[in-house]
């Protein structure tokens, strides 16, 4: 009987590790919800603007550009 509540003793001390985890994660779910509360948040499909690699593309082109004019 002393093992029993021995590893149910254990098995408690394993289980408090995650339920703190899972605690600081809602934590961290509510207060990043309440930042875009007060501050909003920059959805791309609102600007009704797709998103593209043309300017990464672009940008690579002109640090190309820019490479071959120094040699």
């Amino acid at each position: 009987m002393r093992l029993k509540i021995a590893r149910g003793v254990v098995e408690t001390c394993r289980l408090l590790p995650v339920m703190v985890t899972f605690g600081i994660g809602l934590g961290v779910l509510f207060a990043l919800e309440a930042l875009v509360g007060a501050v909003g948040f920059c959805c791309p499909a609102r600007s009704r603007r797709r998103l593209t690699a043309a300017p990464l593309s672009t940008a690579l082109q002109q640090q190309d550009h820019d490479l071959r004019l120094e040699y």
